[in-house]
C-alpha cells in the first residue's frame, strides 16, 4: 500500500517539475505531461478513498446512509469521475442504464465508489481501443453489470479476488499496479446495502462483475468488519 501511494505522488512531482522547468518543449510533450498529472491525481484520489474506507471498515465504524435514489443518476455520476482515465487509454464506454428503473435505497457516495472501482479495474486490465460496458436491468431487484474485454481472471484467482490485499500471481495481472483492497471494499459496500456481487471471467476473454440491489432497504444496517 505504501508503494502504491508513493508511485502516483512521484509521477505527479516529476511531471510538474518538468513543466515548471520547461523541460517539456513541444506541445505534444506538454500535453502528455498534463495528462499524466491528471491520470495519476485521479489514481491517488481513488487509493486514498479506498484506504480510508478500508480502515473504517476494519474498525467496524463504517456506516452508510441509504436513501431512495435513482441508480442511473449514481452510475452517470461515477462515470464522470473516471471518464478522463478511459479517454486517455482510448477505452470506449458503452452505457445501457435506463433512467426508468425502480428506485434503489443506496448511499450515493458509496455506490459511486463501487462503480469507479469496477470501471477503473476494467480499464486497467484491458488493452487500449477495447470496450467497457455497463448494463442495468430489473431482475428480482436491480442488476448492474460491468464487463470488459481484458486479460480475464484465472480460475484459481476467482475464489480469492475479494479477499483483502490479494493480488493475482498471473504475470499479466502483476504488471498492473494495485493495493488489493478495491474489490474487498466493493463487496463490503454492496453487502451492507443488502445486495451481492459476483464475477464471471475467462483468461483472455474478459470479465463481468455483477452487482445486485434489492428495491427495498436492508432491515438492519451492517456494521460488521471485513
Amino acid at each position: 500500500v505504501s508503494h502504491e501511494l508513493r508511485s502516483p505522488i512521484t509521477q505527479i512531482r516529476l511531471k510538474a517539475e518538468s513543466l515548471i522547468l520547461g523541460l517539456a518543449e513541444t506541445p505534444e510533450e506538454i500535453e502528455a505531461h498534463y495528462n499524466t498529472v491528471l491520470r495519476e491525481s485521479e489514481r491517488l484520489s481513488r487509493l486514498v478513498d479506498n484506504i480510508l474506507d478500508y480502515a473504517a471498515i476494519e474498525r467496524g465504524s463504517k456506516q452508510y446512509i441509504l436513501r431512495k435514489n435513482n441508480i442511473a443518476e449514481t452510475v452517470y455520476r461515477a462515470i464522470e469521475s473516471v471518464r478522463s482515465t478511459l479517454e486517455l487509454k482510448d477505452i470506449e464506454l458503452i452505457l445501457d442504464v435506463p433512467y426508468n428503473l425502480p428506485p434503489v435505497h443506496h448511499d450515493t457516495d458509496a455506490i459511486t465508489q463501487c462503480i469507479v472501482n469496477l470501471v477503473s479495474n476494467a480499464a486497467k486490465y484491458s488493452p487500449g481501443g477495447s470496450q467497457v460496458r455497463i448494463h442495468a436491468r430489473l431482475v428480482e431487484g436491480v442488476e448492474l453489470t460491468v464487463s470488459d474485454d481484458g486479460i480475464g481472471i484465472a480460475p484459481h484467482d476467482l475464489r480469492k479476488i475479494f479477499d483483502p490485499f490479494y493480488r493475482s500471481r498471473d504475470s499479466l495481472a502483476r504488471r498492473q499496479k494495485g493495493t488489493g483492497i478495491g474489490l474487498t471494499i466493493t463487496r463490503y459496500i454492496i453487502e451492507a446495502h443488502g445486495g451481492s456481487i459476483s464475477v464471471q471471467s475467462r483468461p483472455g476473454k474478459g470479465s463481468t462483475f455483477t452487482l445486485r440491489f434489492p428495491t427495498h432497504p436492508p432491515p438492519i444496517p451492517s456494521r460488521s468488519t471485513i
